[in-house]
């Protein structure tokens, strides 16, 4: 789902969001406290992680191909609705993360975030499903005019696959810098 961002030159903000992957939905109603989740497929889910259901983290301990179990903290869950893997990305041993902001004519980016110190943070909260861009005054302060951006965020995790997990469009407004 692309998401539309609005500031204004030199305005600072956080972009939050959490990184899941996955596409499996729960194949039956799963009761508050469940030690297994029913899915229609575990297929390139973790052995051992965490799932993200409706903003709640849920860790499981293992895996067949079409449940996980070991569940713990499981809030109600409707069948169909969807339960993503968090990827921990507290570790850049386990993933990180990449947030880029160019002009839509452009290939070269013009807003660069990563984690490591440099934009990009996890809070060490639940298991690393979170994260924060941050955007500073410098970031967007040497715009002359408003800007129409497209931004986007990847994740690569650590066996090298890469892949977006937000976009959107940043329209950057001329107001005080």
């Amino acid at each position: 789902m692309r998401t539309t961002l609005n500031s204004t030159r030199g305005e600072q903000f956080t972009l939050l969001g959490e990184v899941k992957r996955g596409e499996a939905l729960a194949t039956a109603d799963v009761l508050a406290g469940a030690a297994v989740i029913p899915l229609d497929s575990t297929s390139g889910y973790p052995g051992v992680g965490s799932v993200v259901v409706e903003g709640v983290v849920v860790p499981y301990t293992g895996l067949t191909a079409t449940t996980l179990t070991g569940c713990s903290g499981t809030p109600a869950i409707p069948a169909g609705t969807p339960v993503p893997y968090a990827v921990d990305v507290r570790s850049s041993a386990n993933a990180s993360l990449k947030f880029e902001a160019k002009r839509e004519r452009d290939e070269a980016a013009i807003i660069t975030k990563q984690t490591g110190g440099q934009g990009i943070t996890v809070p060490n909260t639940a298991p690393g499903h979170l994260y924060n861009v941050q955007i500073v005054t410098g970031d967007t302060n040497g715009f002359t005019k408003a800007e129409a951006l497209i931004w986007g965020i990847w994740l690569t995790e650590s066996d090298g696959d890469v892949t977006l997990i937000g976009d959107g469009d940043w329209r950057v407004g001329i107001g005080p810098s």
